[in-house]
């Protein structure tokens, strides 16, 4: 078991990451499997960004599977309570204002707590992408962010082709921009990118 990253925010790298949910076909109801999420802030991201820009029929549907390693986090996600510096992506872009104002609330002590709406959406499974089988599911769009990079070539092709058996048909991978070597690129033969041209690495399965 390796543990990965546990250093995470608020709509990290947020350009992409609202790239690639634009890049989705949603079913009716909506799954995503968050791999690697640390202590929830990018599936509680992604649950803020969707509530915003799904029907609230789909958003209702959503379910998203948070897992890691550290089983201390599943605390974490179940409380949904975040200091001020890991809520900072929110508060230093104005546009992301409304959204803080939204969906999280400042307690006495100066953390912010996620919206119950959001926090629901959620549900947190300790999980290594590695050794363990993948998470059952037909999943609209897999996220893996912050934790290719501790795996070797060929264990990252193992991951990859387990995310393939669990994406739903034209199902969309998400994995961290900073990873631009040719040994992160997913399988041809699995994988299309979506942008070549685009600095985050987003996927759809073929």
């Amino acid at each position: 078991m390796i543990k990965t990253g546990t250093i995470s925010y608020f709509f990290r790298d947020q350009k992409g990451l609202e790239r690639s949910l634009d890049s989705v076909s949603w079913s009716t109801s909506p799954k995503i499997w968050c791999a690697g999420c640390s202590a929830g802030q990018e599936p509680f991201s992604i649950a803020i960004l969707l509530a915003e820009k799904m029907s609230v029929w789909k958003f209702k549907n959503l379910k998203i599977v948070a897992t890691d390693v550290v089983e201390e986090f599943q605390e974490r996600i179940k409380e949904g309570t975040y200091t001020e510096a890991e809520v900072n992506a929110v508060k230093t872009n104005k546009e992301n204002e409304p959204l803080l104002k939204k969906y999280l609330r400042v307690l006495n002590d100066g953390r912010y707590e996620v919206a119950a709406e959001i926090r629901n959406k959620a549900s947190f499974t300790v999980h290594d992408i590695l050794t363990d089988e993948p998470i059952p599911g037909n999943f609209d769009m897999i996220t893996c962010r912050n934790v290719l990079e501790y795996f070797d070539v060929e264990e990252k092709q193992k991951i990859y082709r387990k995310f393939h058996t669990v994406l739903k048909p034209d199902g969309v991978l998400l994995i961290d921009p900073k990873q631009r070597n040719k040994e992160f690129e997913a399988p041809k033969d699995l994988f299309s990118r979506i942008c070549k041209d685009c600095v985050e690495r987003v996927y759809r399965k073929i």
